[in-house]
């Protein structure tokens, strides 16, 4: 069994377990003020189809995500910081990337209030060192 943790801004999921459940392998859905937690059979359904299911049941599941932790065990810790976010779009975009890398397990942030833009942001990241590098991290937040 796997597990996925999400955390949204703003995103409509009442019903969303009901929605979810019409996936296979998708065995516990807990949600609550914002926060989906979901247990699943990752030998049947991977946290990228889960993320995409969401992002069809509603686009600000796509716009807003702020925390990610897939559970993995024998992660590392990558802290980086990025300088003068533009705006709330592109805060949440970048973090939904991240998401998608496959080798990255969780994300967290100090940067709750993204509606100031121009403000800099601590974020540290959990990885699998098996699956990515700390070069290319390195090389993923320069480009972020």
């Amino acid at each position: 069994m796997a597990r996925l943790t999400l955390k949204f801004a703003f995103a409509n999921l009442d019903d969303v377990e009901e929605y979810l459940k019409t996936y296979e392998g998708i065995t516990n859905i807990l949600y609550e003020q914002s926060i989906l937690d979901i247990e699943y059979d990752d030998k049947q359904v991977d946290c990228f189809i889960i993320m995409k299911a969401l992002e069809l049941f509603d686009a600000g599941c796509e716009n807003s995500l702020y925390y990610f932790d897939k559970h993995e065990s024998n992660t590392k810790v990558y802290e980086f910081h990025i300088k003068d976010i533009c705006c709330d779009f592109c805060y949440y975009d970048m973090i939904n990337e991240l998401f998608y890398i496959d080798g990255i397990t969780k994300f967290d942030n100090d940067y709750l209030d993204i509606t100031d833009p121009g403000l800099n942001v601590n974020m540290t990241c959990e990885y699998n060192p098996k699956i990515i590098t700390p070069e290319e991290l390195k090389q993923i937040e320069y480009k972020l």
